[in-house]
């Protein structure tokens, strides 16, 4: 390396010295900063679906973005896992036929904790009702 490159680097490394050194946490402690900006974000949503979180397995009808924006439009969080650390669990999984055969760890958990299982027609239901709708028409089974 040439004389200058390393003084360089030298002065870069002496510069970033002076900078405060980042705080770093503990597991429990990220959990608990996530689980505060889940709850916020609960807090402001508003709609026929407010309290539920639903999680999406499958290719289904529409595009994740778009279910999501509907989902959180309607007053539910939407998250991509089970257990989520910011949401908590799960309340309901949408899907389809083939989601149902996912070996995912996603599916895997919502099926060992009971989880309904329904199709997005009960999501639409409920939207057009006004409240979430009694999952018994629309649950799906392996």
């Amino acid at each position: 390396m040439p004389k200058a490159a390393r003084s360089s680097k030298k002065a870069d490394e002496i510069k970033n010295e002076d900078e405060a050194p980042t705080k770093t946490i503990s597991k429990g402690e990220a959990i608990t900063k996530q689980r505060a900006r889940g709850l916020a974000k609960a807090a402001k949503l508003s709609g026929p679906l407010k309290g539920l979180t639903l999680t999406l397995c499958g290719t289904l009808e529409m595009t994740q973005n778009a279910l999501e924006q509907l989902i959180e439009s309607n007053g539910a969080l939407c998250s991509r896992v089970y257990n989520c650390p910011c949401y908590g669990k799960a309340t309901h999984m949408i899907t389809n036929e083939d989601g149902l055969k996912s070996t995912s760890k996603k599916m895997a958990e919502a099926k060992k904790a009971g989880l309904p299982l329904v199709s997005l027609q009960w999501l639409h239901d409920s939207i057009a009702a006004g409240v979430p709708k009694p999952v018994d028409a629309y649950l799906l089974t392996a």
